[in-house]
C-alpha cells in the first residue's frame, strides 16, 4: 500500500491536544517541523467547510485543509511532512505558478489537525475547532443514507465557519496597534536619541 493511503482509525471521542516538551523547554525535530508547518498554514493555509445546495438532490458539504504557495521548495517540504505522517493529499494549481496542497479525507484532516492545532492561534484555531467538531460528528454516524443526512447542527457549524471567514477578511487592527505603531515624523525633523 503506498504511503499516505492507509486508513486511520476513526476517533471514538474528542481528545485533548497538548504539546509535550522536554524539561529544558526544547522541542524534538517532529514538534519543530509541526510548528513550522503550522506557521505556514497560519500564513498561507485555509480550512474549508463549504455548504452547497443542489436542485433536486439536496445539499452537500465539502471539507478540506489546504496550503498555497508559489515556492516549490515549500510545497515539497509540506508534502514530505504529510507523507511522513501518512496523511493523504493531492496538489492542484490555482494558476500557472501557485501550487495548492490539499487534504480532504476526514480521518486524514483530523490527523493533520492533531499535529498542527497546538501551534495555532486566533481565527485559524477557531476554524480548526469547527472543522474538528463537524468531522467527528460525521464519522460517528453509521447506517444508510438517512442516518448520514446533514442536520441543523451541521448547517450551523458551516454557517459559523462562513462567519469566521467573513470576520477574518475584514480589515482589523491588532490590539497592540495603539501602543506600538510607528508615528510618521514630519519631513525635515530628525529623531534625537537620548
Amino acid at each position: 500500500m503506498p504511503v499516505g493511503s492507509q486508513m486511520l482509525e476513526n476517533p471514538k471521542a474528542a481528545t485533548t491536544i497538548e504539546v509535550k516538551t522536554s524539561p529544558d523547554g526544547t522541542m524534538d525535530n517532529q514538534q519543530t517541523t509541526a510548528a513550522i508547518i503550522a506557521g505556514l498554514y497560519m500564513g498561507e493555509g485555509h480550512f474549508t467547510l463549504r455548504r452547497q445546495r443542489h436542485a433536486g438532490s439536496g445539499e452537500t458539504m465539502h471539507i478540506d485543509v489546504g496550503f498555497s504557495n508559489t515556492d516549490p521548495a515549500l510545497v515539497d517540504f509540506v508534502c514530505k511532512w504529510l507523507d511522513e505522517n501518512q496523511i493523504s493529499h493531492f496538489i492542484a494549481m490555482n494558476n500557472s505558478t501557485c501550487y495548492q496542497v490539499k487534504v480532504g479525507r476526514h480521518t486524514h484532516v483530523l490527523c493533520l489537525l492533531d499535529l498542527i492545532q497546538p501551534f495555532m492561534i486566533g481565527t485559524k484555531l477557531a476554524e480548526i475547532h469547527l472543522l474538528r467538531t463537524f468531522i467527528q460528528r460525521r464519522l460517528l454516524r453509521r447506517g444508510g443514507n438517512e442516518a448520514r443526512r446533514y442536520d441543523e447542527i451541521d448547517r450551523q457549524i458551516a454557517e459559523e465557519k462562513d462567519q469566521l471567514r467573513e470576520l477574518s477578511e475584514t480589515k482589523r487592527s491588532p490590539h497592540c496597534w495603539d501602543v506600538h505603531r510607528q508615528v510618521s515624523m514630519p519631513r525635515g525633523e530628525d529623531i534625537v536619541h537620548a
